[in-house]
């Protein structure tokens, strides 16, 4: 265990996406009790024949779609930013000069993308969850289905991070890196489709 991770890089890695991974906890839990209060609301009180509306079912996908912003946007930020050191010559002169391992730091760093991504999908949902309890009368949130999802979000940030942290590699500069990620994750299917 000590080959792959770092707990001093990991905590660094970690304080240096503290204020995205902050920032995108309290958004997306922000947005998870408006969209619970939203959906109770609108599904509360009587129907068009004027008999009381029974309970609404709905999953995590209707109530906070705005978790699939994780693997669409915030991941490969956090990845980029993470990683960043690699495309300076003064920042990788001074990450390749410490002590560690290539791999504990690769490790450590892909960890703490993969903790800060994994607590702005499950703090949110937690919140959805508990708000949803409350108003249990009204709606009733479905948890398999919603834990499929939020396991599907999570395996897209895993391979969107991976993608990205390709391009890192590849090319020099942020702006070459979105591009070249962007063809990572798109080609196959469009060579499939073809």
């Amino acid at each position: 265990m000590s080959k792959i991770l770092n707990k001093k890089l990991y905590f660094e890695g970690m304080r240096s996406l503290r204020a995205i991974g902050i920032i995108t906890t309290v958004l997306l839990s922000i947005a998870s009790i408006y969209s619970v209060l939203q959906q109770a609301f609108n599904y509360s009180g009587y129907d068009s024949s004027g008999v009381l509306a029974d309970r609404c079912y709905v999953d995590l996908w209707d109530i906070n779609p705005l978790i699939v912003f994780m693997f669409c946007a915030i991941t490969p930020i956090m990845t980029v930013i993470i990683f960043n050191f690699c495309n300076s010559r003064a920042a990788s002169d001074f990450y390749f000069s410490i002590p560690m391992r290539r791999g504990q730091l690769f490790g450590s760093f892909y960890a703490a993308v993969m903790s800060w991504t994994l607590i702005a999908i499950a703090v949110p949902s937690l919140i959805a969850f508990a708000v949803g309890f409350f108003v249990r009368s009204i709606i009733v949130i479905n948890i398999l289905s919603s834990l499929m999802f939020l396991l599907q979000v999570f395996v897209a940030c895993f391979m969107v991070s991976a993608a990205v942290m390709i391009a890192v590699g590849l090319t020099g500069n942020p702006f070459s890196t979105i591009f070249t990620a962007l063809i990572i994750i798109f080609l196959p299917r469009i060579v499939i489709m073809a």
